[in-house]
């Protein structure tokens, strides 16, 4: 069974930063749906612009998914989350 807890994240590219400055914005960005656990950034050519959001309750995850996806960081960056 998933662990609903668990979102992935992609189409944000460079649009929120690199490195601890995107882990910061992803957390600013998410952490106003409920307390995360944990957000890890891809880092290879695989996963990047790639991210798991990790929250600690379902609910929260349920919320941003709702809120957040398809979400439009201006040009053609949009927010794709599973």
């Amino acid at each position: 069974m998933p662990d609903s807890r668990i979102l992935l994240v992609s189409g944000f590219r460079k649009r929120l930063g690199e490195g601890e400055v995107l882990t910061s914005a992803l957390y600013k960005m998410f952490g106003t749906f409920g307390p995360i656990r944990q957000v890890r950034v891809g880092s290879s050519i695989e996963t990047r612009g790639k991210a798991i959001v990790i929250f600690e309750y379902s609910d929260s995850a349920e919320a941003a998914l709702l809120k957040l996806n398809q979400f439009n960081l201006g040009g053609t960056s949009v927010l794709r989350i599973s």
